[in-house]
């Protein structure tokens, strides 16, 4: 499962739940470019979370909701003015696309 991110996040924390810390795969970081595609992995079995320098103005995407009860293959979690989203796949394969928007840039 992958979810292209163009140009993106500074901080890549993936949670794994149920395993110890050794497991968890390491915090990575990304230089934050209007020009670069980053393709990430998502589980099902794991909330990925991005975060970024500055608080997010906005995040338009597809294959990818908030709300549960919407059909798509991810799911997203964010509030308003966070620097910070979470996405976890519901399915398996699962492919989604997210435009990250911060002070007028998309990433």
């Amino acid at each position: 499962m992958e979810i292209p991110i163009r140009s993106t996040l500074i901080t890549l924390v993936v949670v794994v739940l149920g395993l110890c810390p050794a497991h968890a795969q390491a915090i990575k970081s990304f230089p934050l470019d209007e020009q670069t595609v980053y393709h990430l992995k998502v589980a099902p079995d794991k909330v990925t979370t991005l975060v970024f320098p500055q608080p997010i103005t906005a995040l338009e995407g597809s294959g990818i909701t908030a709300d549960p009860k919407t059909p798509a293959k991810m799911l997203l979690s964010y509030h308003a003015g966070d620097r910070f989203f979470s996405v976890r796949a519901l399915a398996d394969p699962a492919n989604a696309t997210i435009n990250v928007i911060i002070n007028r840039k998309v990433y």
